[in-house]
């Protein structure tokens, strides 16, 4: 899935975020805006993960997303 839909989609996508990464808070998944590094940056904190484990689970997360009607 192509970065820029997930973002520009970001309330849709928030949802499915919010189910696979669960230690993230409501606050922080909002403040991300869809934007994939602050994502990453949270995920890597909340599970205590490296940048590059981070990064591989947002790839798998975005990877596996539908695209919506409204995507770009």
């Amino acid at each position: 899935m192509n970065w820029h839909a997930i973002e520009g989609d970001w309330p849709l996508y928030r949802l499915d975020a919010q189910k696979q990464f669960a230690k993230l808070s409501d606050a922080q998944l909002d403040a991300s805006h869809g934007n994939r590094e602050r994502l990453c940056a949270d995920i890597q904190t909340a599970y205590s993960l490296t940048k590059e484990d981070a990064d591989k689970q947002v790839t798998a997360w975005s990877t596996a997303q539908k695209p919506t009607l409204h995507a770009f």
